[in-house]
This record gives C-alpha cells, sequence and structure tokens, in this order.
C-alpha cells in the first residue's frame, strides 16, 4: 500500500535490511530495531520507506543513487514508549562532532535542493502515519491508557511517571538525527522552536544526546580506549546470581523500574537482553526461596542501544560500568542474543545515547573505546494539518 510516495514493506528481511546494512554504522538504530521486531513480531509494527518493495526478479531496492530516501520503523501501540524510529539517507554524510566539542549539534551538508526533499519525504512518511496507522491507535483501548499500568508496581509507575505520555494524536519519535528534527523547523536548525506550517513539536532534547558508536572490534577485544587489559570482576562481584543464572531476572525488573526514569514496562524490560552484576557482601546466606538481588545493570534496548545503566551508590567508583558495558557488547552484541541472530560478525557496532551534561557517563563511554558520532533527540511530533 502506498501513500503520498510512502510505501508499506511487509518483508524487510529482504526489502530494508540489505539496504540499510550498506550504511553502517549510521543506520544502526533502525537497523536493530527492526532485527529487534523479527525476534518479538507485533501485528502493530509496520516498516514504511520512501520507496517501494523492489519486484520478485529485482536484486537491489529501488532507490536512486542521487535522491535521499528515509525508512521508519513505527509501532503507536507502544504509547509511552518509543515509538517510531526513523533514517535518513542524508545521515551518512552529515556533521560529526569534534572529540573535543562539548555543544556540537550534528546537520545535514546536502544541497539545499536535497534538503527539500528530504522535508518532503519527512512530512508524507508522518502524514502516513497519521492517515493510515493513527486511526486504529485511536479508535483502540491503548490510546486512551498508560501503557505502563500493567505494572503491579507503584513504586515503579511513580518513578517512571517524571517521564510524561505523549498526546494520543502526537508521534514519540526515538533517537532522531538532530539534522533531521531540523527539516521540520521554520530557519532549519536544531535551535529554532518555531516548526513549519502544519507541524507542533511538543518536546525534544535540548542540548541534545550524543550518540556514541563502538565499532566491531571494541565489541570483540577486551581492552578499552587506551589498550589496557581488562582485569576481571574485583573480589565478589560476579555476572551470575548464587543459583548460576546469567542476565537480568524478571523478579528484579521492579527493581531496574524504580532507578530510573525512562518508561518501560516490565514487558519490554523481558525483551530486553541484559547483564547484571552482583555481590557476595550484600547478602546472607541463601536458602533455596531466596532471590538475590544484583547491584549493577544494564540493557540493551529494541534499537540495540545501551539502556538503563545503574551501578547502585555504594558500589560506585569501583569501575563497574565498564565491566558491564563491556561484558554485554560481548555476550548479548557479538555472541548471541538478537542482534547477532540476525546480522554478521561485521555488522556488531555497539551504540549508545549519553546525555551532554552527563559527564561520568561520558568518561565511562570513552574508557570503553566509544566515539562520538552525531547528536539525537527524543522528541514529540505532531501533525496539525
Amino acid at each position: 500500500m502506498a501513500t503520498q510516495g510512502i510505501w508499506n514493506h511487509p518483508d524487510p528481511q529482504t526489502t530494508i535490511l540489505p539496504l540499510l546494512r550498506t550504511q553502517l554504522p549510521y543506520s544502526v538504530v533502525v537497523l536493530r530495531r527492526i532485527q529487534h521486531h523479527f525476534a518479538y513480531p507485533s501485528s502493530t509494527a509496520h516498516v514504511i520507506a520512501t520507496f517501494p518493495p523492489p519486484s520478485p526478479t529485482a536484486t537491489e531496492a529501488n532507490v536512486s543513487p542521487s535522491s535521499p530516501w528515509m525508512v521508519s520503523i513505527v509501532d503507536l501501540f507502544r504509547g509511552r514508549e518509543t515509538q517510531v524510529y526513523i533514517y535518513s539517507s542524508l545521515e551518512k554524510d552529515a556533521s560529526t562532532p569534534p572529540q573535543d566539542s562539548e555543544n556540537f549539534v550534528s546537520k545535514f551538508t546536502a544541497a539545499p535542493e536535497m534538503l527539500a526533499e528530504a522535508q518532503g519525504q519527512l512530512l508524507a512518511l508522518l502524514r502516513y502515519m497519521k492517515t493510515n496507522l493513527l486511526p486504529e491507535y485511536l479508535a483502540s483501548r491503548e490510546s486512551t491508557i498508560d501503557p505502563l499500568a500493567s505494572s503491579n508496581n507503584t513504586t515503579a509507575i511513580t518513578s517512571l511517571a517524571k517521564v510524561p505520555a505523549p498526546p494520543p494524536t502526537a508521534f514519540l519519535v526515538g533517537a532522531m538525527h538532530t539534522g533531521l528534527l531540523a527539516l521540520l523547523t521554520a530557519s532549519g536548525g536544531y535551535s529554532d522552536l518555531n516548526p513549519i506550517p502544519g507541524i507542533r513539536i511538543i518536546r525534544r532534547d535540548d542540548p541534545p544526546y550524543i550518540k556514541y558508536l563502538f565499532p566491531p572490534e571494541t565489541c570483540k577485544t577486551s581492552s578499552g580506549q587506551s589498550g589496557e587489559t581488562v582485569s576481571p570482576l574485583p573480589k565478589g562481584y560476579r555476572f551470575t546470581d548464587r543459583k548460576g543464572r546469567y542476565g537480568v531476572l524478571p523478579h528484579q525488573f521492579d527493581l531496574v523500574s524504580s532507578r530510573t526514569h525512562i518508561p518501560r514496562s516490565r514487558e519490554s524490560l523481558a525483551k530486553m537482553p541484559g547483564v547484571a552484576i552482583y555481590y557476595d557482601g550484600d547478602s546472607i546466606n541463601s536458602t533455596d526461596g531466596d532471590e538475590e538481588m544484583p547491584i549493577a545493570w544494564e540493557f540493551l534496548a529494541f534499537d540495540g542501544s545501551f539502556a538503563t545503566l545503574h551501578v547502585e551508590p555504594e558500589h560506585r567508583g569501583r569501575g563497574l560500568a565498564v565491566q558491564i558495558s563491556r561484558e554485554i557488547m560481548r555476550s548479548r552484541l557479538l555472541e548471541g542474543e538478537i542482534f547477532r541472530q540476525q546480522g554478521s560478525e561485521g555488522e556488531a557496532w555497539g551504540h549508545v545515547d549519553v546525555a551532554t551534561y552527563n559527564l561520568a557517563s561520558r568518561a565511562v563511554m570513552k574508557k570503553i573505546g566509544g566515539k562520538k558520532a552525531w547528536t539525537v533527540t527524543w522528541t514529540v511530533i505532531e501533525l496539525t494539518d
């Protein structure tokens, strides 16, 4: 089905992913999100693009090498969690932040006519969502309730309420390239608060987040940026609980939710590969009925980025954040799980979005070997025309 030059791709494994792989690492967010969809299919998720699926006999996507194109995966039923991810081919040649820059915002460097074409494509994507996907969502019960209401943990809901839910008629777009959002402003600049006619930008990050990239060689080596050898976990710490179980377990999800303001349901956490660290000195000898709680944890989100990295305060300053980040790349990104099963070893790019002001997390990412790549924002956009 096509609307205003937008096509639905029911088989993105063959029609979208080969193209996105040619754009790595710039396309990593949408590539990973589609891979996650293969592992956990959703009947309400749609992969759409500004080009049609190739014919049965074609070997390449129907894209022009001289024109920009866009791909998006949309699941409005995720509600308060991220609903939309978008990739534009213009991101491949966008400006990148110098390593010593603190206030850099990535922007598209294409010619004016290319920017105008990309702007038209972005508006067409939003119109497609509003015309073809939004009515079903608004007619559902999910659009009128908080998607986290299924949680039985009052503490978790209270802490997550710090992030407001988007209006049901708006779209929550995740990890949006700042150059892409700038296409929706009157001046074409990210800092412009005046959107173009027909667009309402309800929320965005200012300053934006910094995208850090970890090349595949970082994922499979045991050394960081300075080449130092990674030591084992400090004495008394381990990656398995007392019963030998690895990862973050369902009975720990309420604890995880209570330590973050990012809205994620228990159902979402169950679909995110995670790693946990446990500490011998935190608990007495257990009986068979005891369940041990971790003192640090980290996940890979639906888009494959590091998410919900947390170390309990009394255990900070011991290098655990670095250790758990390296471990999650090794075990969950390179050697197995969702994303490794869907791609080759050479595609094992790690990535994370860090707030500009979060100096501690930025230091951790730099120590692991992360490089500043571009800037992104989580934004809520409404099409008003």
